[in-house]
Order: structure tokens, then C-alpha cells, then sequence
């Protein structure tokens, strides 16, 4: 059996949603764009937190075989300045640095030129091996190590954080 009848009268019909004008709607675009845009910047912020949590297990990892505190005792590290800094020429890594150890000037190379410009260097307090063999790289002579941490190709020097003279003695 048919719910209505032929002839029925209909009442009138009731608005279920208002009409949207377009300034509301492109203001609603607007706003979700606005919205869209701050997930992808916090999922960014996520993914880089992220990648730098893997490194550092990456790093912990790599932990090398325990050496004796009478072994440890051998190394001479000391506080340097330094003095001057240039690429090694043919070389896309190699700076030549001159530093000041307080008593004397000496030269080292490190191979930190695709993290630092020899520019950002000059000035700053380094740590460096004072006692280490002298080396010769890539036909330079070295006469010590800076010390510097590593993450795969992203490199930090270990510096001071206060001022304190050349060939301060690190203990």
C-alpha cells in the first residue's frame, strides 16, 4: 500500500543547511590550508628528531674497546687558537690550519673543509692531541689532531666554552 495518496498536499519544505556564500567557503579553504600546512611543519620537526635519534644510536653503536686510564693518561690534550686557515689545494676535505699553543705556533690538517669554511674557523678555541706523531697528509705536515665529533658526514669541533689562554692543559 502507497504511503501517500494521490492528491496529497506536500507541506512546505524546511532548510536542512544554510547556503554557503563563497567568501565563507574560500575562508574555510583558507583555514584548512593554514591547518594543512602546520601538520606538515610539525611532521618535519618529527622526521628530523627522528633522524637525529638514529644517529646518536648509531654513534653509541660504534663505541670502540675500552683503553686504561694509564693509556689515556698519554695523550697531551691542549687548548688552541686558531691562528690562520686555507684549503689544501686539491683537495675537497683538507684545511691547513695554524694554531697557538700558548709556547709555540704549529701547523695541522684536518679534513673538516666540507663542514667549515676556513673563515669560521680563525679565532676559535680547539681542543687538539698536542702529542701526536707528526703526519704527512696529502704531501702537508701535521703536527697534531684537532678533535671534533662525528655523525656520518655532519661534523662539530670540540671547543671551550670559556676563554682561557693557548696550551691550556685539558684534564
Amino acid at each position: 500500500e502507497l504511503a501517500l495518496r494521490p492528491g496529497h498536499v506536500i507541506g512546505r519544505a524546511q532548510i536542512l543547511f544554510p547556503k554557503l556564500s563563497d567568501e565563507l567557503i574560500e575562508e574555510e579553504i583558507r583555514r584548512l590550508h593554514a591547518l594543512a600546512e602546520g601538520a606538515e611543519a610539525a611532521e618535519t620537526v618529527q622526521k628530523e628528531k627522528a633522524e637525529k635519534e638514529a644517529l646518536y644510536e648509531k654513534a653509541k653503536e660504534q663505541l670502540m674497546e675500552y683503553v686504561s686510564f694509564e693509556e689515556f693518561k698519554k695523550l697531551d690534550l691542549r687548548v688552541a687558537k686558531v691562528l690562520n686557515a686555507e684549503r689544501v689545494e686539491g683537495t675537497d676535505k683538507l684545511l691547513r690550519i695554524q694554531i697557538d699553543l700558548g709556547s709555540e705556533t704549529r701547523q695541522i690538517v684536518a679534513g673538516i673543509a666540507k663542514s667549515y669554511t676556513a673563515e669560521e674557523l680563525i679565532g676559535k678555541n680547539i681542543v687538539v692531541v698536542a702529542n701526536l706523531e707528526p703526519a704527512v697528509i696529502r704531501g702537508v705536515e701535521s703536527n697534531g689532531m684537532l678533535l671534533a665529533a662525528s655523525v656520518d658526514d655532519y661534523i662539530s669541533l670540540l671547543t671551550v666554552d670559556r676563554d682561557i689562554e693557548p696550551g691550556a692543559k685539558i684534564k
